[in-house]
Order: C-alpha cells, then structure tokens, then sequence
C-alpha cells in the first residue's frame, strides 16, 4: 500500500462496499479510511522510529544519526542553516580517530571567512572516525553539509546516550527541527 494509486483504489473499494451495505451510514466508511490512513501512517513513524536511521538535530544546528550496520556510533555534522550562518568554510580544525573528549569539550572548528564555530557534544565520547575529505576540501561543508559533509563519528562512553538522544525533547526529527526553526524567525 506504499503507491498512492494504489492506496487510492484501496480506499474507493471500501468506500464502495460498505455504501452499498443497508446497515450502516454513509458516513461510516469515511471513519473506516478515516482510521485506516491514521493506522498507516502510524505505523510508518513507528517504523521509522525503530529504524533509528533518521538524522535528529539540536539547537546549536548540528545533526546526528545512527548509521545502519554501525551499532553504537553516531555519525555527527551541522545544518545547512549552520553554514550558511558561516558563510565560506576554508578551514575545518577535526580531532584525530581514537580521540576522547568530555561533555561539552570542544573537539573541532569550523573557520569561514566571517567567524570561527566550535562544536562540543553534550556526552562524553571516543572518536571513531573523521571525514578525511574536510582536510582537503572543507568547501565540501557549504555544498553538502547534510549528506557527503558529515565531520566526526563517533562512538558515546555511555551507551543509554543513544536512547536519550531518540527520546530527548533538545533533539529533533527534520519537520520538526524545521518547524521550530521558523517559528523562532517569526
């Protein structure tokens, strides 16, 4: 029931059938595709959910996600609202893998030619892995900050983090992020 059409003729078949069924209402079956449709997409969020492969994002603009096949490692970048706050990133200060650092400790920097941001997390962690490519190339920030311009992953001292994370109200799903985003603009 993925394909609209589909969904579609689904939901004029049920309507057709219980029309032309005497005992109930003709109301009754726009409940029925009413709590079907609700039930999907339900599902599908809690799908989704369980997944754990949506990226989430925090006040300070950056985002997080749990890459599939990575147990226990979160792959970490900013926004693209965050660069573009920055303007032209020419420079990207990262740790070196197997770095450690306490909550809230500095572990890289972002230089543009407008200002310098540094990025902290708010739990303690093991530096997994490092974009290599921003060593080179820290443009590649401005271009595709939220897909091929992840900076660190890393790996959390606490694993209950992880959960914390999907269940903190600091963090948020993209339409959220988004929404609270214009909202504050307002």
């Amino acid at each position: 029931l993925q394909s609209p059409s589909l969904l579609f003729s689904f939901f004029v078949v049920v309507f057709v059938l219980f029309f032309f069924n005497n005992e109930m209402s003709f109301l009754q079956p726009l409940r029925l595709i009413k709590q079907a449709t609700a039930s999907l997409v339900s599902s599908r969020t809690l799908f989704a959910s369980a997944m754990r492969q949506e990226k989430l994002y925090n006040a300070k603009h950056e985002w997080f996600e749990q890459q599939e096949g990575e147990e226990g490692v979160l792959t970490v970048g900013i926004t693209d609202f965050a660069q573009e706050s920055l303007g032209d990133v020419v420079y990207v200060d990262v740790p070196e893998a197997e770095d450690e650092f306490e909550a809230d400790e500095t572990f890289a920097t972002i230089e543009s030619v407008k200002t310098a941001e540094e990025l902290s997390l708010p739990f303690d962690f093991k530096v997994v892995e490092v974009n290599e490519e921003l060593s080179d190339n820290a443009a590649i920030l401005n271009e595709d900050p939220e897909d091929g311009a992840w900076i660190v992953k890393v790996k959390p001292d606490d694993p209950q983090v992880l959960l914390d994370i999907n269940d903190n109200l600091d963090y948020f799903n993209r339409e959220h992020y988004i929404d609270n985003f214009t909202e504050e603009e307002s």
